[in-house]
């Protein structure tokens, strides 16, 4: 090979070497030419490739996704770490994407911020500081909900949330339509309701509704022994409420039993 010094330093050859070493603690750095590719090495392993078409690998001789690859030669956590002088430069600070081995992988927004995710150069949703999720909307409108409720705010001229099985082919959805909420099911099923983790009230797909078991008629409700149905006129403007209807299911017995109404 061959030094040429004016003003510029070459080094020639078929495998042209350069190196740095620290005489001090024995390091040295090397940066090498393989084919059209440059690459460094610190302490005798490669660290940094640049590729001949402009991809760039971190910790891999051969990437296989450009323009940058990112590789953790251990079973430690790749991480690639993004802060600025706002945030500071500790590891609690500013964004982390990392890939943690078998486990999981993530991102990490470590300020008290918003995450924010968009398309066609416009935001579409966002994630707060407090991990509440809004999709079309930069802040939570959380009208009577209790203070500092987390949840999922999906707003727009008419927002929907569009629920699709794909066992089933099924789709059901909710949302609003000017000034109307609604909850549809878009084919022929039944919309269930429940507490407690059973079910207590349905709506199949011919509009009759069912409490306490499936409908036969328009409304179809049964109970226990005892139970009542009341329809009640809601408080007059004199404080009074008066029953109206109510349908008892009397104690069965062996010689009584039926269903009164008052």
């Amino acid at each position: 090979g061959y030094v040429q010094t004016k003003s510029e330093l070459w080094v020639g050859g078929s495998a042209p070497v350069l190196r740095w070493r620290d005489t001090t603690h024995g390091e040295k750095a090397t940066a090498r030419i393989s084919g059209s590719d440059l690459y460094f090495e610190v302490a005798n392993q490669e660290r940094l490739r640049l590729l001949s078409g402009g991809g760039v690998s971190i910790g891999l001789a051969s990437p296989t996704r450009t323009p940058l690859h990112v590789h953790e030669p251990t079973s430690a956590t790749a991480n690639i770490h993004l802060t600025n002088s706002t945030t500071g430069s500790g590891s609690t600070d500013g964004l982390t994407l990392f890939h943690d081995g078998s486990t999981s992988a993530g991102m990490f927004l470590r300020e008290n911020l918003p995450l924010r995710f968009a398309t066609n150069n416009a935001e579409r949703m966002r994630i707060d500081s407090s991990g509440t999720v809004m999709i079309g909307a930069t802040s939570y409108n959380t009208g009577n909900m209790t203070s500092g409720a987390t949840g999922i705010n999906v707003a727009g001229a008419s927002p929907q949330v569009l629920l699709h099985n794909t066992s089933q082919d099924k789709d059901a959805y909710f949302g609003m339509s000017g000034a109307n909420v609604f909850l549809f099911s878009a084919d022929s099923v039944p919309i269930v309701f429940g507490t407690n983790d059973t079910e207590r009230m349905r709506v199949d797909s011919s509009g009759n509704v069912g409490i306490g078991q499936s409908p036969s008629y328009r409304l179809d409700v049964i109970a226990g022994q005892g139970a009542v149905s009341r329809f009640r006129q809601a408080t007059n403007n004199q404080g009074v409420s008066h029953a109206c209807v109510i349908l008892r299911h009397q104690a069965a017995s062996s010689s009584a039993q039926g269903v009164g109404m008052v």
